[in-house]
């Protein structure tokens, strides 16, 4: 029985060590043939289109009524780029510098994501001026409207404040969806937008 048990873990020890030996000596791998180059891919803002910094002169900004008798601020931007298939599935971003007022109230070359909405007062009177971009089919209109109806500030110095239009296609927001648009920085980098 001592001899049975000695041949049996013999040949245990002699299988195992082969085994072993096996398998480190696998034969390679044969390699295959490289298949044909792809195609480049487009770059990721081929298909986003700017505007560079504008600014319209005061006098370019149109006041007109309402038929209720509500006035309001207008300036009429061209803007070709904009087509039906952009306002139907893409994104039109308006972004404005709105240095006409004072550096407590908007900082000098702040940016912000239209619309925007700017208090201040003076006199103990509290004013609320409200700037959007109204967008259509090859024009952007800035609008400005203030709650007390007094576009004194806004007629004699509009000057400083500039703005600038991005427009995404929808293909260059697929996926893009928890981007937060109203922070320039954020989007200026994403789409490696110059200044």
């Amino acid at each position: 029985m001592k001899t049975t048990l000695k041949i049996f873990t013999s040949l245990f020890i002699i299988f195992s060590l082969v085994s072993i030996h096996t398998s480190c000596e696998g034969e390679d791998g044969r390699n295959g043939e490289i298949g044909p180059q792809g195609t480049d891919g487009q770059d990721g803002n081929a298909n986003v289109m700017t505007s560079n910094w504008f600014t319209p002169d005061s006098d370019a900004y149109e006041l007109t009524v309402t038929s209720q008798a509500f006035f309001f601020l207008e300036v009429d931007i061209t803007a070709p780029e904009v087509t039906q298939e952009i306002l139907d599935n893409g994104v039109v971003l308006v972004y404005a510098r709105l240095n006409a007022y004072s550096d407590t109230i908007w900082p000098d070359d702040q940016v912000g994501l239209m619309p925007i909405t700017i208090m201040s007062g003076a006199n103990s009177t509290t004013q609320i001026d409200t700037w959007a971009a109204k967008i259509s089919v090859g024009n952007i209109k800035i609008h400005i409207t203030n709650q007390e109806q007094d576009y004194t500030f806004q007629i004699d110095d509009l000057d400083p404040s500039s703005f600038r239009y991005v427009i995404i296609p929808s293909v260059d927001t697929t996926g893009k969806s928890a981007i937060d648009f109203s922070n320039y920085e954020i989007v200026k980098k994403l789409y490696a937008l110059e200044d």
